[in-house]
Parts: structure tokens; C-alpha cells; sequence
């Protein structure tokens, strides 16, 4: 059993399936962070089914490593090294190499001036060290624009793959993630939206590291899964709205059976 709030900083980073990045990434972050006390390194490997498992068994001794049996999800990923963190603030950060590892901590810096920050791409001040196509950027500029009309988030990068959080807000927002996949950024945005919580940007320094080809029907399946987000949280909502007036009922009724 881990201690809870035993570390200054816990930083999160899941893996799928990245035997071509891994090994260097994991390298490097070993060399900064596992010799810190107040720091821990907590590495999520997604049920890979390449051999990730075997580059991750050579820093077992420097880094924390969280096995799932199976797929299940960057979101799922990203919530267990959460539920099993004990630092004060919580980083999590894409395993590919897309940012340089000084990131981490520009963006733990601002954590407590805010509940929640994110790194920021699309910013005059980030900068790209080698840059995304204009298909992507394209795609990036509409896919935000789109997400903060339908969901009223407010901010300028929703899937920016480096965040950083209070440890209660990140436990409590994780705590019953619906979207295991891609999309669990936008749902853990609108829920602190919702909550009430603090939410600041940084930019930051990043590489282009994609190699995914995106077909016609993406930005298709794109809507269609942010459209059902955004019923099923709302219909959420509802139900928990619903199941306090029923809890208050109850409580009310039992208070007026007592003598």
C-alpha cells in the first residue's frame, strides 16, 4: 500500500504499444526523477502486445510499473496511475517523447496557483522543436473549436497530452471515468468545468511525433463520439441529481419517524 500524499510529485505516463519510443523515453525520465524522494515515476503499460513489457522490466528498480492484463484504454491508463499516486500534485505525460522532460515540471510549477493546468500546444509562446502537418493543425484548431461550443470548456488545448493536478481534484474527477479512450480529456475538462475547479494553460516545448494517417471518416467519428459524450454526460447529471432528491426524501422521511 502506497502512502498517500508521501510525495511532492507523482508523474504518470501511459504506454501502449510503444516499443519504438519507450526505451529512450524511459531512459531519460529514470535519469531525472528516480533518484528524487519527493518524486515518483508511476509508468501505466496498456496490456501492449508488443515488447513493451520487456523494456519496462529493465527500470523496474528506478520506476513504478502498473501492468493492465489487457487493452483498456489511454483514459483507463491515465486513471490507475492516478488511484495509485501519493504525491501532492500529479503530472501526467504522453510515454512518445512529443515533449521534453523540463515540461513536466513548468507545468507541476503552476499546480496550486490553479487545481488544474494544461500544457498548451496552439500558443504564440509554445514552441515546436519540429512541427505537425498543416492537416493536423488544421484539424487540431477545428476538432477545439468544435469541443468548446458543444461542451462550453473554455480552453485552448483539450487534448494536449501533458496536464498537471491537484491530487484530490485529479482522484476526485477520475473517480468515475466514463470514456476510457481519447476522448476522456474533454470529459474530465467539462466535469472540473462543472465542479468548479481552477483550470490555467502553459505553453509549452513539444516535438511532432505522430505517425497515425488520418482517413476521411475521422473527423466523422470524431463528432459522433463527442455528441455521445456530451448526452451521456448530461443524462449522468441527471441521475445524480435524481438519486439526491430520492437520498434527501429518504433522510427526511426517516428524521420525521423518530420520536
Amino acid at each position: 500500500m502506497v502512502n498517500p500524499m508521501s510525495k511532492d510529485l507523482s508523474i504518470i505516463v501511459p504506454i501502449y504499444n510503444g516499443g519504438k519510443t519507450a526505451d529512450k523515453f524511459l531512459s531519460e525520465i529514470a535519469g531525472l526523477f528516480s533518484k528524487d524522494s519527493t518524486k515518483e515515476v508511476i509508468v501505466v503499460n496498456d496490456g501492449s502486445t508488443d515488447n513493451t513489457s520487456q523494456i519496462l522490466d529493465k527500470y523496474a528498480s528506478k520506476l513504478r510499473i502498473i501492468n493492465h492484463d489487457k487493452n483498456k484504454g489511454k483514459g483507463w491508463a491515465v486513471r490507475t496511475g492516478i488511484m495509485n499516486s501519493a504525491g501532492r500534485k500529479i503530472v501526467f505525460i504522453d510515454g512518445d517523447g512529443a515533449f521534453p522532460l523540463t515540461e513536466i515540471q513548468k507545468v507541476a510549477e503552476q499546480v496550486g496557483t490553479y487545481d488544474i493546468v494544461l500544457g498548451m500546444k496552439r500558443h504564440k509562446q509554445s514552441q515546436w522543436i519540429t512541427s505537425e502537418s498543416k492537416v493536423r493543425k488544421l484539424l487540431g484548431k477545428c476538432f477545439n473549436l468544435f469541443v468548446n461550443v458543444l461542451f462550453q470548456i473554455k480552453v485552448k488545448d483539450c487534448l494536449c497530452g501533458l496536464k498537471g493536478f491537484k491530487s484530490s481534484v485529479a482522484k476526485d474527477l477520475f473517480s468515475d471515468l466514463m470514456r476510457n479512450d481519447w476522448i476522456f480529456d474533454v470529459e474530465i475538462l467539462y466535469k472540473a468545468k462543472k465542479s468548479g475547479y481552477s483550470i490555467g494553460e502553459v505553453p509549452v516545448k513539444l516535438y511532432y511525433v505522430g505517425d497515425s494517417k488520418f482517413t476521411i471518416l475521422d473527423p466523422l467519428k470524431m463528432i459522433f463520439k463527442l455528441l455521445r459524450l456530451r448526452y451521456d454526460l448530461a443524462h449522468q447529471t441527471i441521475n445524480k441529481k435524481e438519486k439526491t432528491r430520492i437520498a434527501k426524501i429518504i433522510t427526511g422521511n426517516a428524521e420525521n419517524k423518530q420520536p
